[in-house]
C-alpha cells in the first residue's frame, strides 16, 4: 500500500505526517472554544451588552425616534444570545467610537472601554454558547479518496 500523497503544493508527504498536520491545525484554528474559554467569552459578550444598556440608559430622558431605539436593543439581544456576534460586535464599536464624537457628554473611557470589548469579541468570536456555534459549529469535511 502506498502511504504518500500528494499535498497542495505538489510535493509528495508521508501519509502519517500529512494527518498529523492537519490534526494540529485543526486545534489551532478553532473557532468555537468551549469549557471555561467558552464560558469566559459568554461573560465577555454579556459584559459588552450590559455596557450598552447603561450607555442607554444615560440617555433615557432623550425623546428619540423608534429605530434608534430597536437597533440598540436588537444588538444588545444578539450579543446576549450570540447571534452574528461579529458583525454586532463590530458594529457596536465602531458605534461607541462614534459617541464619543457624536454624544457631547458621553464618557470618553467608557466608550473606549466598550470599544477594546467589543474588538476582542468580534476577533475572538462567539465562544461553544452561542447561536452561531449552533449554525456554524464544528464540522468534519469528509474528502473523497484521490485517485
Amino acid at each position: 500500500m502506498d502511504t504518500t500523497r500528494k499535498c497542495c503544493l505538489g510535493s509528495t508527504l508521508k501519509w502519517y505526517v500529512w494527518c498529523a498536520a492537519v490534526c494540529n491545525l485543526f486545534y489551532v484554528f478553532h473557532h468555537f472554544p468551549d469549557g471555561a474559554i467558552g464560558a469566559g467569552l459568554l461573560v465577555l459578550r454579556v459584559t459588552l451588552a450590559t455596557m450598552l444598556v447603561g450607555f442607554g440608559l444615560e440617555h433615557d430622558g432623550l425623546a428619540l425616534p423608534t429605530a434608534v431605539i430597536i437597533v440598540p436593543a436588537f444588538a444588545i439581544a444578539c450579543l446576549c444570545i450570540g447571534f452574528l456576534t461579529t458583525w454586532i460586535a463590530v458594529f457596536c464599536g465602531l458605534g461607541a467610537m462614534a459617541a464619543i464624537y457624536v454624544v457631547p457628554d458621553a464618557h470618553g473611557a467608557g466608550c473606549a472601554l466598550a470599544s477594546a470589548i467589543s474588538l476582542s469579541v468580534a476577533l475572538v468570536g462567539p465562544g461553544a454558547f452561542s447561536v452561531d456555534h449552533l449554525r456554524y459549529g464544528r464540522r468534519v469535511r469528509v474528502f473523497p479518496p484521490e485517485d
